[in-house]
């Protein structure tokens, strides 16, 4: 009996067939309603249409007529199964805690877990009576809830002591739920409210008092009211109250001192009322008057500088005039309009002009003594006291300061020059004071080698400056005509190049530690500009990093730039110039043990890292350049100079590695660090040799491999070495998957599947079976006609164009 003769005679195969979809369809829609059971109904219904062990003719019929409809059916069945034993275990859950409730409404714990029981089943599936449990049980808490946050909020106010306030969220509470608790809180709160009006109408009595000044009355009062019903703001107001008598008392006693002449009491007295009352203005004008009486003019200055009005103008002007502070006296009494004030203005006036002669002759005096120093400072502090003053500026900058400048130099004491010199530049700097402290620092390095850093630093600044120093101008052996400003920077940078080398021979450390300053120097000078055009200023002076880290302290203002310049100023700076300039290795010596915290501070940080990382990279030694190169990561992703070198250093280093092992931590650290195209293809081609071997080797699956292979696709999503390994393994598990079908007499699974593969090789697999079956049921005549069409349709299916299987094709009608 032919194929398709015992299909014409099972046309009930085709009817249940339209049965069960119509039934799957409806139970799908109950499913997607949640009505679980009614889907599972309807699938048992499904089901029971069709046998469970059918004969191979039935089964091959239902492979063509029904294909996935009962294996669909089964795993949907499945699964509604398990969703409604979970929702009804969660009901019964729910059931249970509404069980143990106990109808106290301060307690919604048991409530709220059945509420999430009732919730999750709910989720799961639609039963009418669950989805009104879940409702009641939002009720009940939401309820609940409302009562205990009522209740809570009636008690904190209680506690305050506000119990009428309280009360109104008590009587709220009870509107929800009459408990015994509530009401013998109601019942208590309803006396004490009474207490609470009592007490707030004393108090406001009580603060009338204060304010009229009767402090000791109302804090008696307080008292008898405290006793009876205590509230914190009736206790603060005691603390005000007992800090006002006290203060009130001091003073009373300090005024009493004061009355008999015994101010050292008054003071202490008034001093003692302050600390209890700080804005007791009364006391700190009596203290004033007390220290004016003592002669204390500078505290009675500080007691009187918030008070205002003729009479503490008049003090505070009379303070300044005992402190010969003329300028001052004058400002405040200026505001004064009184005949006798008026005649001491007058007075003032004379009085300050005699001092400022009588000072005026003192520095006269001390020229003439040739104290110019003492000269210098009198000058200064008259146009500090007097104002500004042509004459005495005159006087100042034109000849007392210019013979103070010989005198120092005349002294031949260097170290009193160099720090007269600072001083003045600190407070004028100029690159006149500048250059006169390079030639006392040079002299003075001469004799003591302590100098020469700070010498290096000033001397290199002058250099930079060299063509604002109008000095230059006027010394003899560089000519009158125009100025070599190259040829002379020259000169002056071999005086510094000669006086370090004279510890190349005695003391090597030092002819290093001078040598690496002295690159420094002239690295900035060269980034700077000839002429100077960026860098680090006071005023209108460039400065060098030496010059920079001597005054640093002073310089906390000045906000370094983000360059190779910049990084130069940095604590970092001398490691700096010695890998800009190629000295790495002196560079990793010196490099300070500190934390960057500044972001100059941290590109300097990772420019050395990045020069030590690629000096050990290039000696062949990675773990040593993994640590410092993952310290300048972020600057090293953010600059393409710096990542084109790491690839081509890792590349070499690459080809000195043998260990498959070492291979891969290189791969990985090269991947973390740049993520460049090299160190992708590099890590992905050895994490994919790994996986592979660990596949032979059985420590993975099949799916295993190809999972973590996926993984490596990340890391390079088109290394071919990668994908033809997952190519292999994907073939591996499709063979075995199908072989398995087959096995099964799946045939028409397996043909599907290798339909829809991707891998051709797959595809040939399964159509050879098919033709190779059909040939030898042919050759066996076991196989009827439409049997034999039947394989070949499903090779053809697969593999249309397969030359080796046309043959087949056209004998079994197919094409």
């Amino acid at each position: 009996m032919g194929l398709f003769d015992f299909i014409g005679k099972t046309q009930a195969v085709f009817e249940n067939k339209e049965i069960s979809q119509e039934k799957f369809s409806k139970a799908k829609e109950y499913a997607q309603l949640k009505k679980l059971k009614e889907a599972i109904k309807l699938a048992e219904e499904v089901k029971s249409l069709w046998k469970e062990n059918p004969s191979w003719r039935e089964q091959l019929v239902r492979d063509v007529v029904i294909t996935d409809l009962l294996y669909n059916v089964n795993s949907e069945l499945t699964t509604w199964k398990m969703r409604l034993q979970r929702g009804e275990s969660f009901a019964s859950q729910g059931k249970e805690f509404i069980a143990l409730d106990k109808n106290d409404p301060f307690d919604s714990t048991i409530l709220t877990q059945a509420l999430d029981s009732f919730t999750k089943c709910n989720e799961l599936l639609y039963e009418t009576e669950y989805v009104v449990n879940e409702q009641i049980l939002k009720d009940k808490i939401k309820r609940r809830n409302q009562f205990q946050s009522l209740y809570n909020e009636g008690k904190n106010q209680g506690k305050k002591g506000f119990y009428r306030e309280g009360l109104t969220y008590l009587l709220e509470a009870e509107k929800i739920y009459k408990v015994i608790t509530v009401a013998k809180k109601i019942k208590e709160y309803e006396n004490l409210a009474q207490l609470q009006t009592q007490y707030e109408n004393n108090l406001k009595q009580i603060q009338n008092l204060a304010r009229e000044g009767n402090f000791i009355i109302a804090k008696n009062k307080l008292d008898l009211v405290l006793a009876k019903f205590s509230r914190q703001d009736g206790k603060e107001l005691k603390q005000k109250l007992e800090t006002v008598i006290n203060a009130k008392t001091e003073y009373r006693q300090g005024l009493l001192a004061e009355k008999i002449g015994n101010f050292t009491i008054a003071k202490k007295q008034y001093q003692l009322a302050l600390s209890h009352l700080h804005s007791f203005d009364l006391a700190r004008y009596r203290l004033a008057l007390i220290y004016i009486k003592q002669n204390d003019y500078s505290s009675a200055l500080s007691c009187l500088a918030k008070f205002t009005g003729e009479r503490s103008n008049y003090l505070r002007g009379f303070c300044y005039l005992q402190k010969n502070d003329w300028l001052n006296t004058t400002r405040e009494w200026k505001q004064i309009h009184h005949p006798l004030v008026n005649q001491q203005k007058e007075s003032l006036k004379i009085l300050i002009q005699r001092n400022r002669l009588q000072i005026i002759q003192h520095i006269e005096n001390l020229v003439s003594q040739e104290n110019y120093q003492e000269a210098k400072k009198c000058a200064e502090n008259l146009i500090t006291k007097y104002g500004y003053d042509d004459h005495i500026n005159h006087n100042l900058t034109k000849h007392i300061e210019p013979a103070l400048q010989r005198q120092l130099w005349q002294s031949n004491n260097f170290v009193n020059v160099i720090n007269q010199l600072e001083k003045d530049f600190k407070n004028t700097p100029n690159i006149t004071i500048l250059h006169n402290i390079s030639i006392a620092l040079y002299y003075q390095a001469q004799i003591d080698e302590n100098y020469l850093e700070k010498w290096i630093a000033v001397w290199a600044t002058g250099l930079v400056n060299i063509k604002q120093n109008q000095i230059l101008q006027n010394i003899a052996w560089l000519g009158s005509n125009h100025i070599d400003y190259e040829k002379t920077k020259e000169e002056l940078i071999k005086i510094l190049e000669n006086a370090i080398d004279k510890y190349k021979e005695s003391n090597l450390n030092k002819y290093y530690e001078l040598r690496d300053i002295f690159r420094r120097e002239m690295l900035a000078m060269e980034l700077m500009g000839n002429p100077p055009n960026a860098g680090v200023k006071i005023q209108e002076i460039f400065i060098t990093p030496a010059f920079y880290q001597q005054h640093k302290s002073q310089l906390k203002n000045i906000s370094l730039t983000k360059n190779n310049l910049g990084m130069l100023f940095t604590d970092w700076g001398l490691a700096v110039s010695a890998c800009l300039k190629n000295d790495v290795e002196r560079g990793i010596k010196i490099k300070p043990n500190l934390t960057p915290s500044s972001d100059i501070e941290k590109l300097a940080y990772s420019l050395i890292n990045y020069h030590e990382g690629c000096y050990h990279l290039q000696h062949n030694s990675w773990k040593k350049a993994k640590i410092t190169l993952q310290n300048a990561k972020s600057e090293i992703k953010n600059n393409q100079e710096w990542s084109k070198e790491i690839n081509q250093l890792c590349e070499k280093q690459r080809q000195k590695i043998e260990e498959f092992n070492e291979h891969l931590q290189f791969a990985q650290f090269w991947y973390d660090l740049l993520k460049s195209g090299q160190s992708s293809s590099y890590l992905a081609e050895y994490k994919a040799r790994e996986i592979v071997q660990q596949v032979a080797d059985e420590k993975l699956s099949f799916g295993e491999g190809i999972k973590k292979l996926k993984e490596v696709q990340k890391i390079d999503k088109n290394n071919p070495l990668v994908i033809d390994l997952m190519s292999r393994l994907e073939y591996s598990i499709e063979a075995q998957e199908i072989d398995k079908l087959m096995k099964q007499n799946r045939f028409e699974d397996a043909v599907r599947k290798a339909k829809y593969s991707s891998n051709q090789e797959i595809k040939h697999l399964v159509a050879s079976v098919c033709i190779e079956i059909a040939l030898n049921g042919a050759k066996a005549q076991e196989l009827d006609w439409e049997t034999l069409q039947q394989l070949a349709r499903w090779a053809y299916e697969i593999c249309p164009y397969e030359a080796d299987f046309q043959e087949v094709y056209v004998a079994l009608k197919i094409i």
